[in-house]
């Protein structure tokens, strides 16, 4: 059998260029820039909601520290104790969120069974809604954190809303989180949807 002896043609050479190029091409796309590409994104999405999860501690802090100056002042008789409202509130409590939420694109509030502990109650709600972006959704629990009405937040999860906008701050914001409300059983009347005290 005869063995092929001969050069490339100069077409044949850039042919074969070109097809290694293109190889290299694929090759580094799909094990390098996508991966990378996608981890960037995931890291940038996770540094956004990190760093808003510690603005609202930083704001529940710096709430605890006025509390804590607020007792003191109290303690030394020149305060007065911030609001918490007699049981059942549930309906001045219900407004406020609808009246935060309104920024918001959409919404849901979920209302969890009211707990008892002596003369202190507590109303678990359970909201999620969706912010035309970081800043809406930033100012929203910033609104319930600072509310007149005795609040805790918690359990706050942000995420971008869109599989177009991956990393926070360039499109629609899902944010979950926990609010309870704190109401007192002093000056309150107790009917079916309180359960028995402690």
């Amino acid at each position: 059998m005869k063995a092929l002896d001969r050069e490339f043609t100069l077409l044949e050479k850039l042919i074969l260029v070109v097809l290694s190029c293109f190889l290299i091409f694929l090759i580094y796309y799909n094990f390098v820039d996508k991966p990378v590409s996608k981890q960037t994104a995931e890291a940038e999405a996770d540094i956004a909601e990190l760093q808003m999860m510690n603005e609202v501690l930083e704001s529940k802090a710096m709430r605890l520290s006025d509390i804590q100056e607020e007792y003191d002042a109290i303690k030394g008789g020149s305060g007065t104790l911030s609001y918490l409202a007699s049981y059942n509130n549930g309906n001045a409590e219900m407004e406020f969120l609808h009246k935060t939420l309104t920024v918001s694109e959409s919404y849901n509030i979920t209302f969890s069974d009211v707990t008892q502990d002596g003369e202190l109650i507590r109303r678990k709600v359970v909201l999620t809604y969706v912010a035309d972006g970081y800043d809406v959704a930033k100012e929203i629990l910033q609104t319930l954190v600072d509310s007149e009405l005795r609040t805790l937040v918690s359990d706050v999860k942000v995420s971008a809303n869109t599989k177009d906008y991956p990393v926070l701050g360039d499109g629609e914001v899902a944010v979950n989180c926990t609010v309870t409300f704190y109401e007192t059983m002093a000056d309150g009347t107790g009917d079916e949807g309180l359960p028995s005290g402690k």
